[in-house]
């Protein structure tokens, strides 16, 4: 599939609906826009559409997070039909210590991990970014959730907010 000049592997047989949704067309344009020159952390990644955009466009970096390896690895795949490298970090894996802006000499980092955690130990180490993404998945299936759903919501944007 192709968006605003980016390509993307799209699974509709095994992927989470196609894995790329529609509705978030315009906001990945938006941050192709913007991006130039700017650090963007990706959180909740998926396949990678935000973080390939903001790379498009031009990032100083990009840093891309899932808790799914299989994610990540469609979005290294991503990645690379857009003739951009990408370095994978399984969990534990660390950023450059105090920000720096390439991870194993490439600009653009996946990162198998649990985003509440990354954004914790990302904040101790002082990491800092320009632009955030935060688009998690449904966490409420229904209204006896809701409230954990909203508490969950509420913590990792204040989690965010901190890097």
């Amino acid at each position: 599939m192709e968006e605003n000049g980016a390509k993307f592997e799209v699974d509709v047989l095994k992927g989470h609906k196609t894995g790329f949704f529609l509705d978030q067309r315009e906001h990945r344009g938006r941050i192709r826009e913007q991006a130039a020159g700017r650090e963007v952390l990706d959180l909740f990644t998926y396949t990678g559409g935000f973080a390939i955009s903001a790379a498009l466009g031009g990032a100083s970096r990009t840093v891309a997070v899932d808790q799914a390896s299989l994610a990540i690895e469609a979005c290294r795949r991503n990645f690379a039909l857009n003739g951009l490298e990408a370095a994978v970090v399984r969990s534990g894996g660390r950023l450059s210590a105090g920000g720096e802006a390439r991870v194993g000499g490439v600009a653009h980092s996946l990162h198998v991990a649990d985003c509440w955690k990354f954004l914790e130990e990302a904040s101790a180490r002082g990491d800092r970014f320009d632009i955030i993404i935060s688009d998690p998945p449904s966490m409420a299936p229904s209204a006896r959730t809701r409230g954990r759903a909203l508490k969950a919501y509420a913590q990792i944007n204040e989690r965010a907010l901190r890097v």
